[in-house]
């Protein structure tokens, strides 16, 4: 399901979507479904088309490894949502809408999908865009000469022959239109670094512009003005074209770069673009190529299951730290710190932790960290190693790609279940007739489907070993034993004890016959015998 966010007034913020450090650049290709310019005269026919095609062009050498797939139109996304490429259907993972003009009756959208798969298997060639069919619903853009849509490609790939340059991709929606605050939008690109400023450039996706009107546009680089005529007019640089192919009839789409190589300066760390018109324009993207060296943190829990020993809150973990994507090493001291998510999936800190010395391009450092994690946090929860980030999430060195710096693993922390209520179990019986129901011997049983079993010695019970075989049915062998009740409920087990106590019933021997033959007057045939003269004859 794709994510959709309107904007208010008019833009979408810019992220930063994607960064490479190293032997890379990038290339874009697309193509509109405008096919006149909106303001050429005669005015076009109020219709788009629903398919094109561009190509992909790359060296044998040249690696892909990002590509991303942009398109944009009339209305708010959802009224024609799947379009295929290549064949293969596509659903925007993220939709940006923005009204221009806060009349809440003219929307525009920007949608997004990474295709890196697609286009790693595909490769160079042509790349077919189909199925997206605003027509139904451009009437009244094309009234006011605003109905546009198209599509575009933005690959990164590597290549060994380049020189060492940051390639970072910025992503977001912003329109431009009219006067005031809605005139103009600035986008702040952070994440630089830059080392040497030659061949520095800065690239653009953009929407609607025309080479028929134009009225107060422009692109301004950290305040400097930039143009590259005659393909770009300072004053026109939102017109149609594709610097990149040297096309002027890309209609209502621009696909351009700019060389900003003196408006930036060795240390700089982020700069700002603005882009002004009076008439609806749109941004879609940007990117930046600088000359740069800088480590790459990264961070990885070696041998590390995530499931813990049951009870257990503290860890002993192996954690490497890399410096692998670099051109330049890493430092000591480069913190390294850990999180676990609360039941509400909120990040709580845990500690911080420093590597010990110098990483070297393509080199890493492992060492042992113990961390203990709050009785709060639930049985099931997310352990997040974060480096080059302390405890406020800030990122402490100036590194190549700061979007590689976390390492997530699912955690468990079994707990054991309660012991069970025991109580003990009296018989009186011989040894041999002597057979206990040992589960009597259990108070609160039927209130858990956890599994019980019976243990002669507490060894075997916490083991889980030689149950015994017929608890219902159990005859001992001594007078008076401890046995042992388990109870465990998939992960951990609980021990109880109690006693169970065969007593011996006493012997009672058959007496001798009390007689009395006495039939004097005085008796009249009744006496008296003493019965308790027979006790010690009857137990004896």
């Amino acid at each position: 399901m794709s994510n959709i966010t309107f904007a208010q007034p008019t833009t979408i913020p810019f992220e930063l979507s994607a960064q490479y450090n190293g032997q890379y650049d990038y290339k874009i290709l697309g193509n509109t479904h405008n096919e006149f310019d909106n303001n050429s005269n005669p005015p076009p026919p109020c219709e788009m088309l629903t398919q094109s095609s561009a190509v992909l062009e790359l060296e044998n050498n040249q690696n892909i490894v990002l590509a991303y797939l942009y398109w944009s139109g009339v209305g708010n996304g959802l009224f024609d949502p799947e379009i295929q490429l290549n064949g293969e259907t596509i659903f925007a993972d993220i939709i940006n809408v923005v009204d221009p003009q806060q009349f809440g009756s003219f929307f525009y959208y920007g949608s997004f999908k990474d295709i890196t798969q697609l286009v790693q298997e595909d490769g160079s060639g042509t790349y077919i865009f189909s199925g997206l069919d605003l027509n139904p619903i451009i009437g009244a853009d094309c009234s006011g000469g605003t109905q546009f849509s198209g599509w575009s490609i933005f690959v990164i790939y590597e290549d060994n022959t380049l020189p060492i340059q940051q390639v970072n991709v910025y992503n977001g929606f912003a329109s431009v239109y009219g006067f005031g605050l809605n005139s103009s939008a600035t986008i702040e690109v952070g994440s630089l670094n830059v080392v040497d400023t030659q061949d520095a450039r800065m690239g653009f996706l953009a929407w609607n512009g025309s080479p028929n009107l134009f009225f107060n546009e422009s692109i301004s680089f950290n305040g400097n003005l930039l143009s590259n005529p005659p393909l770009n007019p300072v004053d026109n640089p939102f017109n149609g074209t594709n610097s990149y192919t040297g096309a002027t009839d890309l209609w209502n789409m621009d696909l351009d770069f700019f060389d900003i190589s003196n408006y930036i300066e060795e240390g700089d760390t982020s700069a700002n673009i603005t882009f002004t018109s009076g008439f609806n324009r749109y941004i879609q993207n940007v990117v930046t190529v600088i000359r740069s060296e800088l480590p790459d943190a990264t961070v990885e829990l070696i041998n590390f299951s995530g499931i813990a020993d049951c009870d257990e809150r503290d860890f002993t973990i192996e954690t490497q730290v890399g410096n692998f994507n670099a051109s330049d090493i890493l430092p000591a001291n480069t913190p390294i710190s850990f999180f676990v998510l609360d039941e509400n999936d909120e990040e709580v800190f845990l500690e911080t932790f420093f590597t010990q010395a110098e990483i070297a391009i393509d080199e890493s450092e492992t060492q042992f960290f113990t961390i203990s994690i709050p009785d709060e946090i639930p049985e099931n929860t997310t352990l997040i190693a974060k480096v080059n980030t302390l405890a406020d999430g800030s990122n402490p060195i100036n590194e190549s790609n700061i979007l590689n710096n976390d390492f997530e693993q699912e955690l468990f922390l079994p707990i054991s279940p309660e012991p069970l209520t025991t109580q003990n179990l009296t018989q009186c019986a011989n040894l041999s007739e002597s057979f206990f129901n040992l589960e009597e011997a259990l108070e609160n049983a039927e209130d858990t489907e956890d599994e019980i079993s019976f243990h002669l010695s507490q060894e075997d019970a916490e083991e889980g070993e030689n149950p015994i075989e017929n608890p219902a049915d159990y005859n001992p062998t001594e007078l008076i034993e401890s046995l042992f009740v388990r109870r465990f409920d998939d992960n951990c087990f609980a021990v109880s004890e109690f006693e169970i106590e065969s007593l011996i019933p006493p012997q009672i021997n058959e007496p001798e016959l009390f007689s009395e033959c006495d039939f004097s007057e005085e008796q009249l045939g009744f006496t008296e015998f003493d019965l308790t003269s027979k006790i010690d004859e009857i137990t004896g």
